[in-house]
């Protein structure tokens, strides 16, 4: 039962990291589709916004040939600076040829070269560009090149990514509550696996693990070093049947978890004890040959102390096998070895007693 916990434990604690591995891989493609939606979408607006301002400057395209150029630039300056734009955005009018920054919603711009606002040192050649850049390492631009003038639109990086921490977070909080959901039914799964396997094998009148328990823990140790550490404990009550006969099964019933608690009082700290069938117990203990002479006279003690609170003779015959002085034989032979050490034990009792065997 132990084993099979802490089995169960790393068991649950690899599912869980699995799934918080698939939520973290989660987010991050999550964060790349919506940065890539997100800069499509910019790009759109940006584009709408050069088209609207190339309209505009086509419209007046008749005013501006018969303005100065002092009249022509602050012309530009103004209608750059009246554009409505959102929140992080930036129009930019530079001069092909020269790559001067000729009007600019910022006016600090004004003025400055090409390369001073971070869009390289020389403007693009082609008639319509889109081309990514960094202007004080936070904004991403797009271009669209008229004839004469380079319209520039400049995003700062947070409007690009508008949206994303809400939305990450959002996944973030979907996948915590999820993680803790499927964390808890894999939780009640394996206690639910775990009480099953216990029911499996486990006695319900004593609580020690059954015949089922023990046969797999002869399994075990077939073949395993830690098979020459072992002592094995047969162990038989006797007048069960007498106690069934003479006082009913309530006293027979009596007699066994009598038994069986004080089989724990002296033996749990060196290993397992097995209700292995009616009146049949084993017990698989670690135990060197004076700690096992002190562990018996307890346990007998214990069942004379029994005897007199319950007014009735509590008697178990007794025999126990060390696989340090058997060292050829398997785990069910030493089993065996044990049973016929037992049955010498009841033997002794049935003559010292005087009952008759047949009634035990």
């Amino acid at each position: 039962m132990k084993a099979e916990s802490k089995n169960a434990k790393p068991l649950r604690v690899l599912l869980v990291l699995f799934i918080c591995i698939v939520s973290l891989a989660f987010l991050i493609v999550e964060y790349h589709v919506i940065s890539f939606f997100n800069r499509q979408e910019a790009y759109r607006d940006a584009d709408r916004l050069i088209r609207r301002i190339e309209s505009i400057l086509y419209s007046h395209k008749d005013e501006e040939e018969v303005m100065t150029a002092e009249q022509r630039d602050a012309w530009l300056r103004t209608l750059v600076a009246d554009m409505p734009t959102a929140q992080g955005v930036e129009f930019l009018l530079a001069d092909r040829r020269s790559g001067t920054i000729l009007a600019a919603t910022q006016a600090a711009d004004v003025g400055v070269s090409f390369g001073d606002v971070g869009l390289g040192e020389q403007p693009p050649h082609s008639s319509v560009v889109n081309f990514p850049g960094e202007k004080d390492r936070k904004a991403v631009y797009f271009s669209i090149r008229g004839n004469e003038r380079l319209i520039i639109v400049v995003q700062e990086r947070a409007a690009v990514d508008r949206g994303i921490p809400g939305i990450l977070f959002s996944v973030f909080l979907y996948l915590v509550l999820s993680t803790l959901g499927i964390g808890l039914m894999l939780d009640q799964m394996t206690k639910r696996i775990t009480k099953e396997h216990k029911n499996a094998n486990t006695d319900r009148l004593t609580g020690l693990p059954n015949r089922r328990a023990y046969e797999d823990e002869l399994l075990r140790l077939r073949h395993n070093p830690e098979l020459e550490k072992k002592t094995v404990l047969s162990l038989d009550l006797n007048g069960l049947k007498t106690a069934n006969d003479t006082k009913g099964h309530e006293m027979g019933d009596a007699l066994i978890k009598g038994m069986a608690e004080n089989m724990i009082e002296a033996f749990h700290k060196y290993g397992t004890m097995y209700r292995t069938g009616g009146d049949e117990f084993m017990a698989l203990l670690e135990i060197d040959e004076q700690e096992l002479c002190w562990a018996i006279d307890s346990f007998r003690e214990r069942n004379a102390l029994w005897t007199q609170v319950h007014n009735y003779v509590l008697s178990v015959a007794l025999g126990a096998v060390r696989a340090h002085d058997h060292p050829e034989m398997d785990p069910q032979e030493l089993a065996k070895l044990a049973d016929q050490a037992m049955y010498e034990d009841k033997a002794q009792y049935y003559r010292m007693s005087g009952h008759d065997r047949r009634r035990h």
